[in-house]
Formats: structure tokens, sequence, C-alpha cells
């Protein structure tokens, strides 16, 4: 996913080439893009929640239709225009539509908007993260909170159950190592 990719600013020069080196401001842009939604789908789902018979068609709320309008202003400059090709298929030539991004941002900041928009559209924004590591990864599960096992240990060795569980163990280590049990 090209938006993992640009948000972790991969270190592989070809990508680079190709996206464009992530600026402190595209970032900023795209994570604050990313924010909006989050915040303004979990907005709308607690309404929704609260609210089971509202009619949002007829009388939106207000304070969800003014950050659907601000999110919308920063959603224009990421214009996608559809485009005829040819593409293959199974070894065959296909007619395919494809979409051009605008030229007025970087490559990488316009396809980063391009995937944030296809998990909202897919439902799947939310799985979108970022490690406490501060790498940015798609979880597999709605549970998943860490990129690898590595990070997951890690996070794991902050609890208070491992905090008390090792110290049991290193009480009863420390015990056999005096007792000469052990070496």
């Amino acid at each position: 996913m090209a938006l993992i990719r640009w948000l972790n600013g991969a270190n592989d020069a070809g990508i680079e080439a190709y996206l464009g080196r992530p600026t402190a401001a595209s970032r900023k842009r795209v994570m604050t893009l990313f924010r909006q939604l989050i915040e303004c789908s979990g907005r709308l789902s607690r309404f929704d929640t609260d609210h089971p018979n509202f009619d949002f068609f007829d009388s939106p709320p207000p304070e969800i239709t003014e950050e659907m309008a601000r999110i919308q202003l920063s959603i224009q400059e990421f214009v996608q225009v559809p485009f005829l090709e040819i593409a293959y298929e199974d070894d065959k030539a296909i007619l395919a539509i494809s979409y051009a991004l605008g030229a007025n941002r970087a490559l990488g900041e316009q396809l980063a908007v391009r995937d944030i928009v296809g998990l909202l559209e897919t439902r799947r924004l939310e799985l979108m993260r970022q490690c406490e590591c501060h790498l940015w990864f798609f979880a597999r599960k709605s549970d998943q909170r860490a990129c690898s096992q590595n990070c997951r240990h890690r996070a794991y060795e902050q609890t208070d159950a491992f905090k008390a569980k090792r110290r049991l163990y290193m009480r009863d280590y420390y015990a056999l190592k005096q007792s000469g049990k052990v070496k």
C-alpha cells in the first residue's frame, strides 16, 4: 500500500524517486485528513447509536455537516481523472479505466490520500494504525496494536501482569542461585 510506504518513508531510492520524499507539510496534510476522517466517522457512528431513528438525509446534524465540509475542502485538492488505457489480464490485452492524479501535489501524497479514501470506502480506515515504534501498518485483525512480534512483546513487557510474573520468576531464580542449584 503506497500510503504506508510513504508514511514510513521507505528507505528505497527507487520508491522515493517515484513517490517523492514526504515533506513535513505533506505528511501533516495527509495525517490531518486521516485523523479528521477517523474522528468524523466515530462521531457519526456515536450519533447514529444515540439517535437510532434520526433522518440524516433531510436534516443532518450541523456539527457533522460542518466537519464534513472542512474535510471536503481538503479532499478537493486531490483530483482524480478517469482515463481509458490498455491493460493486461491473464496475458490478454483489455480496455480498462484507470485514474490519473491531479498535478497540484506530489505523487506520493496523492497516492496516500487515494489510499485513505479507498480505506474509507471499504470501511477499513480504522485498521490503519501507528505502532509504538512509530511505524505505520495495516492491522490484520481489529485488535492488533503492534506492527511486529518484537513490538507486541515489547508492549507486553510493560504490562503489570508481565512485571509481576517476571518478579516472581527472578525471585525464585535468585533463591536457586543462592542455594547453588543453578550456576
